[in-house]
């Protein structure tokens, strides 16, 4: 996402050994490495409306980057 809003290519990897170092090979994978879905329910269930629905979005904000 922060690629995307910046219009660069995100090419430069995160390093494996820090989160390995902190967690541990399994727990590394499970935590640090894995694709998460974080959807914040209590938030959404009060009725709370988000300014941006996206992360993307939200850094195109911060950035002062409104193309699209």
């Amino acid at each position: 996402a922060l690629g995307r809003a910046l219009h660069r290519p995100a090419i430069l990897p995160t390093p494996s050994f820090g989160p390995r170092l902190l967690l541990g090979g399994e727990g590394a994978q499970e935590v640090a490495f894995a694709n998460q879905r974080v959807v914040p329910q209590r938030l959404l269930a009060l009725d709370h409306r988000f300014r941006f629905d996206e992360a993307e979005q939200a850094l195109r904000h911060v950035l002062g980057s409104v193309r699209t």
